[in-house]
């Protein structure tokens, strides 16, 4: 993350590993997450996410604080008008629950593939610089055989559909 000094010269502020990243793992249809602060290695059952940017649902960005510290569990959901950057890594074969979120979602596959699986039981197969935007649609991912990483912008919307993920 970057800032501006008080001369309106720019410096980084933060580099490296994420304060808010996670773990997690689905075994027997069974959900766990755990904070983390190194990059796990990833196994057919398990993925990561690290939270690189987190406004406070609409307030100014200022620079001056840290927008993804906080000691509060991970959620897929962000709140009405809130931004979220995510960078989400599966495992090679990794798929998550069914789910949809109650946010306007813009991904895109930075490494590896993935298949896009939508309730209708349709799967698309997503390679590396390919993108799709999920308005609050349930869906699935199953993850390719090396994997994959895929950069998520969420942006909270006023929704009637909770997460059936959290």
């Amino acid at each position: 993350m970057t800032a501006s000094d008080t001369e309106g010269k720019s410096y980084v502020v933060s580099d490296g590993m994420p304060p808010r990243a996670f773990h997690f793992t689905t075994t027997d249809g069974q959900h766990t997450r755990e904070r983390v602060v190194d990059v796990p290695d990833l196994g057919p059952s398990s993925g990561f996410v690290a939270e690189l940017w987190r406004d406070s649902a609409g307030g100014a960005v200022d620079g001056t604080h840290d927008p993804v510290s906080g000691d509060e569990p991970f959620t897929p959901n962000v709140k009405p008008g809130q931004v979220v950057l995510r960078q989400v890594s599966y495992g090679p074969g990794y798929r998550s629950p069914m789910h949809r979120t109650s946010s306007l979602d813009f991904n895109v596959v930075v490494a590896g593939s993935v298949t896009f699986i939508l309730s209708s039981g349709r799967g698309i197969v997503m390679e590396q610089g390919d993108s799709v935007v999920i308005p609050a649609t349930e869906h699935a991912w199953l993850a390719g055989p090396d994997g994959c990483t895929v950069s998520v912008v969420n942006v909270g919307m006023v929704s009637e559909f909770d997460s059936n993920w959290d």
